[in-house]
């Protein structure tokens, strides 16, 4: 008789969640640009808007979270577990803040990274670095944070 597999306890989930947060995102980092596109979290629709146009959405959406964090006026952005960096990038592109986007995937980080090739985005960085642990990171202080679809961590 087949050996029946066992389920991970809470406790092993969790002194091993660097490694399955890896292997996780690692695997599925394509599948979300192929069935999600640059953006995974969710767009802001108004009374009257087109539920065609997606892109109109992120922009109001985009622009709402650069206001709750301060607007133009910061000067230093931490984008926390930054995926594919799009929403890195867009802040980049609306402000002249330093924005620095954070992950621990390779995989995500290698997409993000094609928002700075080639020189583009000076004001833009990406670091591969633990969420869990943003106390060891070691840049100078940022004044704003965001931190979009991260429950997973």
């Amino acid at each position: 008789m087949a050996a029946v597999p066992t389920v991970a306890t809470a406790r092993t989930r969790r002194l091993h969640y660097r490694e399955n947060m890896l292997t996780g995102f690692n695997a599925l980092a394509e599948l979300y640009y192929a069935y999600w596109g640059e953006f995974f979290h969710l767009a802001v629709f108004g009374p009257g808007d087109d539920p065609a146009d997606v892109a109109a959405a992120y922009e109001r959406t985009h622009q709402r979270y650069l206001e709750a964090i301060g607007g133009a006026a910061t000067q230093r952005i931490l984008d926390v577990a930054c995926g594919g960096g799009a929403l890195s990038a867009w802040l980049a592109d609306h402000t002249t803040a330093q924005v620095v986007g954070v992950d621990l995937s390779d995989s995500q980080l290698a997409h993000a990274r094609r928002w700075v090739a080639g020189g583009r985005r000076p004001n833009l960085t990406f670091l591969q670095h633990d969420v869990m642990h943003l106390d060891e990171l070691t840049e100078p202080p940022f004044d704003a944070a965001i931190c979009l679809d991260a429950a997973c961590y």
